[in-house]
């Protein structure tokens, strides 16, 4: 391939749902801008769209920017991968690393072979926008094209937090009343969150991510989804980690992390959602209270069952007080409220 600047190299792992958050943690170090995509094995559903198959393997991938000026360094970094995983395939059913090199376009073309109309929650539908639909009374219509943000809906996190979503929105303009809500989405990858807490009734959603292809992919699904005046997307962090070198919780460099200008302005939020792994859950908990109002509402996935004593009680220590879990499979959602 000559266009390098559009070419990547894709890695992926085939394994049990129990090694998924290692794994995770693992492509993390690695992938471009920490962006990881884990695939749950897909079955037909019976309502003619697709549902997870509990049963079956999971498969894990991230990226890298091909460029011929870090050819060894890329393969080094796919050299620790494979150490990485061979040790903890020792422990767990993780299958062999698979490495190959794809276009962009190959890349997102590929994810319509199988990306189909499906129901997370109650009411939200996501519909990619290939697919035809006709909802059904009080459905949630959210098109997303994931492109290359990471980010389809398939996974349980994403279903978890958006049954979160479904009853609290709804709850705190019951609430409010007249009054403004306010919602933030940290993380948001494809968008699905934040375009789905518009919908649910949020006045003013901001979706924030470090990766500028993910903030591209979002603003291009808020357009398809006709919530301009109401979605904004913007790059940047809700928090600079400034020790990265010595173990931070990120992994790209500081000047990607900046709060942005519109996150500030609107602070603080009546609800914040976040469907990101634990360990930066957990470090980003005091970021998360002071983004929210008192009473306001904090909802968390993308937790694996192993590492919910941790989040908990971080977010506990900064006041943040734990009022409902939700589980599927081994992964955890949380709802906590800030309590002053």
């Amino acid at each position: 391939m000559n266009d390098t600047a559009s070419s990547w190299l894709e890695l992926a792992v085939v394994a049990e749902a129990e090694a998924v958050e290692a794994i995770t943690e693992l492509f993390t170090r690695y992938g471009y801008n920490q962006g990881v995509v884990i695939e749950e094995p897909i079955k037909p559903g019976p309502d003619g769209g697709a549902e997870i198959d509990p049963e079956g393997l999971v498969t894990v991938r991230t990226y890298l920017p091909l460029s011929p000026e870090n050819s060894e360094e890329q393969q080094a970094q796919v050299q620790k991968l494979r150490e990485g995983l061979w040790y903890l395939g020792r422990m767990l059913h993780i299958e062999a690393l698979q490495v190959a090199e794809k276009r962009e376009e190959d890349w997102a073309n590929a994810w319509k072979q199988y990306y189909q109309v499906h129901r997370l929650g109650k009411r939200t539908v996501i519909k990619p926008p290939w697919q035809p639909y006709v909802p059904e009374a009080d459905d949630i219509v959210v098109e997303i094209d994931p492109g290359m943000a990471f980010g389809t809906g398939l996974h349980p996190t994403t279903r978890l937090c958006l049954l979160l979503a479904e009853e609290q929105i709804p709850l705190l303009l019951a609430q409010k009343g007249d009054e403004r809500i306010k919602a933030l989405d940290v993380g948001t990858g494809s968008g699905i969150l934040a375009i789905a807490a518009a919908k649910l009734g949020a006045t003013l959603t901001i979706g924030v991510d470090t990766d500028p292809v993910a903030v591209q992919s979002a603003a291009e699904n808020v357009s398809r989804n006709g919530l301009e005046e109401r979605v904004i997307v913007v790059a940047g962090s809700l928090a600079v980690e400034k020790s990265i070198a010595s173990g931070g919780f990120y992994s790209f460099p500081e000047d990607a992390q900046r709060v942005p200008e519109a996150l500030i302005t609107n602070a603080p939020y009546d609800v914040v959602l976040a469907n990101i792994i634990a360990r930066v859950l957990g470090a980003l908990a005091n970021a998360f209270a002071l983004a929210l109002k008192p009473g306001g509402k904090l909802i968390v996935s993308g937790i694996i069952s192993e590492k919910e004593t941790e989040v908990v009680q971080a977010f506990e220590q900064v006041g943040l007080k734990i009022l409902e879990r939700r589980s599927e499979n081994d992964w955890v959602a949380l709802l906590a409220e800030k309590t002053a």
